[in-house]
């Protein structure tokens, strides 16, 4: 219920601002009242984390200088994160499209989002270990120390890929974080097997995103009954592919068919001599 009163909200302020006068603007309490229930519920913010941080970490949040294709695609995915669900799969398929639909692809529009899988499926191994080693950190000791005095994030996932591979016992108060050791000690032993298996959920996920996306511009349904769920997973996901493109063009000037050309090289290469580590997929 709480969810579909932010729905409702939002609906109501975007038509509120397209359909009166500038000067009108709706302005929505924090607070939801549900027939029932003694409390209130705190009106939540209408994110679905797409999550670009590469912009911050190369200090291009202000730069509008020179205009690319990753920041047209910026400007396309912003209603993904937060505007209702068919402005929202619109514009998320958008950016996907304009990004990593090569020349020869024609009808095949949904390679883009095949692509985007792989780039998303590389980056993982970092992700997970650059996230659990703040955790790791916050405990202390000596591989808290040495994990405080890195400078890169990078420099954090050697160090719990090296503990990880040599059987360091780790231990995480949270549940969710064990969960993620415990994927990533399966993922290490075998990086070529788990990451193709994670490659296929997430090719999955953005063939959905772009199955909605056809529903909702050609078919012209905007209530499909997985059009919200397929948002909740797919958004994410966008935001990390965006993430991995963002930072290989502000530090590398790649191309992001080239970057996707590295990460599907990459990964059909983890069983073999010229396999690389699973924290240099995309490096």
């Amino acid at each position: 219920m709480v969810e579909t009163a932010t729905e409702t909200a939002s609906r109501l302020i975007s038509r509120i601002n397209l359909g009166s006068a500038h000067y009108n603007r709706l302005s929505v309490m924090q607070d939801v009242w549900i027939k029932g229930e003694p409390e209130s519920f705190v009106l939540p913010q209408r994110r679905r984390r797409v999550e670009v941080h590469s912009l911050q970490r190369e200090n291009r949040l202000y730069d509008l200088r020179d205009f690319n294709a990753v920041d047209a695609a910026m400007e396309l995915v912003e209603p993904l994160d937060a505007q209702p669900p068919s402005a929202a799969v619109a514009g998320g398929w958008a950016a996907i499209e304009a990004l990593l639909t090569g020349p020869g692809d024609r009808d095949q529009r949904i390679l883009a989002g095949d692509r985007m899988a792989a780039l998303v499926a590389c980056s993982f191994p970092r992700a997970e270990l650059t996230t659990l080693s703040y955790e790791l950190e916050k405990q202390g000791g000596a591989i808290g120390d040495e994990l405080k005095g890195c400078a890169a994030n990078k420099d954090r996932c050697e160090i719990l890929m090296r503990e990880i591979e040599r059987g360091t016992p780790l231990a995480f108060p949270r549940g969710s974080d064990m969960a993620a050791l415990d994927r990533l000690t399966t993922l290490l032993n075998n990086p070529g097997r788990v990451l193709k298996e994670i490659e296929t959920r997430i090719t999955e996920s953005f063939r959905r995103l772009y199955r909605n996306r056809n529903i909702v511009l050609h078919g012209g349904k905007t209530d499909a009954v997985g059009l919200r769920a397929c948002l909740r997973i797919a958004a994410p996901l966008v935001g990390a592919g965006l993430d991995r493109i963002a930072h290989a063009t502000y530090t590398e000037g790649l191309n992001p068919i080239e970057l996707a050309a590295r990460a599907r090289i990459r990964l059909d290469s983890l069983d073999s001599a010229a396999a690389v580590r699973p924290i240099d997929l995309l490096s």
